[in-house]
C-alpha cells in the first residue's frame, strides 16, 4: 500500500487540469479567469489562476496568482511560490473528512489557520464532488476584515467519483 493512499490521495490525483474561476470578496472585488493543476511530480501540483480582476470602484485589471499543492503523509499542503519558483513555506495543511451525512465519495471538507504576522487567513475547503471545488477564506488582522470566496468548476467531463471543486476566500 502507497503511504498516501486514501482521501488525501484520491483528490490529489482528481485535481490536476484546467478549471474555471470564480471568486467574490464581498464589497471590494470580483474575478473571474482560469486556473490550472500541473503535475511537476508524484507528490507536487502546481496551481496557477489568471483572470480579471474588477475592483468595487469598476476599475479592471489583469491578475495571476500560483501555488503549490503537496500530498504528504495524512494531509495535503498548499504552499506559497517561492522566489526561486518552487514550493516554500505553508498556507494550509488540509486534513480531509466526510461532510455531514456524506454518503459515498462526496463531500469532503478540510479547514485550517495560517498566521502571518498580526494577521490570519482562515481556510475552509469544500470538495463537494469532482468538478467543483469551493474555498472560503476568511482575513483578519488590525487593518484586514474580509472574506474571499472561490469556486473552481472544472472544464471538461470527468468520472463523477474523480470530483468537483468551489474555493471561498474571505478577505
Amino acid at each position: 500500500m502507497h503511504p498516501h493512499d486514501g482521501l488525501e490521495e484520491r483528490i490529489f490525483a482528481a485535481l490536476e487540469g484546467p478549471w474555471v474561476l470564480s471568486r467574490t470578496i464581498p464589497g471590494h472585488a470580483t474575478m473571474r479567469g482560469s486556473a490550472r493543476f500541473l503535475r511537476l511530480g508524484p507528490v507536487v501540483l502546481q496551481y496557477w489562476e489568471e483572470g480579471e480582476l474588477r475592483l468595487a470602484t469598476g476599475t479592471s485589471m489583469p491578475a495571476r496568482r500560483d501555488w503549490y499543492w503537496l500530498l504528504a503523509p495524512g494531509h495535503l499542503r498548499i504552499a506559497f511560490s517561492g522566489a526561486s519558483g518552487g514550493p516554500e513555506g505553508t498556507l494550509h495543511r488540509l486534513h480531509l473528512h466526510p461532510g455531514q451525512g456524506a454518503e459515498g465519495a462526496w463531500p469532503l471538507h478540510a479547514e485550517d489557520l495560517h498566521h502571518c504576522g498580526q494577521d490570519t487567513y482562515l481556510g475552509r475547503y469544500h470538495f463537494e464532488n469532482a468538478t467543483r471545488i469551493s474555498i472560503d477564506m476568511l482575513v483578519r488582522g488590525p487593518s484586514k476584515h474580509y472574506a474571499i470566496h472561490t469556486v473552481l468548476t472544472r472544464t471538461w467531463p470527468m468520472d463523477p467519483d474523480t470530483m468537483d471543486i468551489e474555493v471561498r476566500y474571505p478577505w
